[in-house]
C-alpha cells in the first residue's frame, strides 16, 4: 500500500526529473484501495484555493520540506490530482505566489505596458500611475497561470511500472518512476 509519504517522495523525484519545465501530477481514483487515504492529515485549503481547473475543492498538506502537497479534488469525477507546490501556501502565501505561478512575469510585463501607455497618455505622472496600475493588473493575471505545463500520471500506471521494476531488482523500490 502506498501512503502519503511515499507519494510525496515520488512527486519529488518526478519534479527533479522534469526540472522546472513541467508540473508532475499523480491522479488517484477516490476508491483506490492501494492508496492509504488515512495517511493524509485533515484537509484544509488554508484560505488559498488553487487555480480553477474544474476541481470541487482543494486540500493542502504540509511536508517535511519547504514544499506543500496540493490535492485538487474532483468529487463528481471520482479522483484526486496531487502535485507538489514549490512553496507551501499554508506557510508562506506570498512566496507561494511567486514560486508556483507566473505572478512575477505578469507584474513586470504589466508594469512595462502600463508605463508606456501612461507616458504616452499622461507624461511623467501618467507613466508612474500606469506602471503601478499595469503591475497590479499583470500580477493578477500572472497569479492565475501555473508555473509549468501539467504532466499527468495515473496512479495505477505509476504503481504498475514501479512494481514491475521492483520485481526485477529483487524487491527494492526504484527512486525514479517510469512513465508510459
Amino acid at each position: 500500500m502506498v501512503n502519503a509519504t511515499m507519494l510525496i517522495e515520488w512527486l519529488r523525484e518526478m519534479d527533479r526529473e522534469g526540472g522546472s519545465s513541467t508540473l508532475p501530477i499523480v491522479r488517484i481514483a477516490m476508491n483506490e484501495p492501494l492508496f492509504d487515504w488515512m495517511s493524509l492529515s485533515a484537509c484544509t485549503d488554508c484560505g488559498c484555493p488553487g487555480l480553477d481547473i474544474g476541481q470541487d475543492h482543494d486540500c493542502r498538506y504540509r511536508t517535511d520540506g519547504p514544499e506543500g502537497l496540493h490535492a485538487q479534488v474532483f468529487t463528481k469525477a471520482g479522483y484526486v490530482e496531487f502535485h507538489l507546490d514549490r512553496v507551501d501556501a499554508c506557510r508562506n502565501l506570498a512566496a507561494h505566489g511567486v514560486a508556483d505561478t507566473r505572478l512575477p512575469e505578469g507584474a513586470s510585463g504589466g508594469a512595462v505596458i502600463g508605463l508606456l501607455v501612461g507616458a504616452i497618455l499622461g507624461g511623467g505622472k501618467g507613466a508612474l500611475v500606469g506602471s503601478v496600475a499595469g503591475g497590479l493588473a499583470g500580477a493578477g493575471v500572472g497569479a492565475s497561470i501555473p508555473r509549468a505545463p501539467r504532466v499527468m500520471t495515473e496512479f495505477r500506471v505509476l504503481l504498475a511500472n514501479r512494481t514491475r521494476f521492483t520485481r526485477s531488482l529483487g524487491g527494492a523500490w526504484p527512486l525514479v518512476p517510469h512513465r508510459v
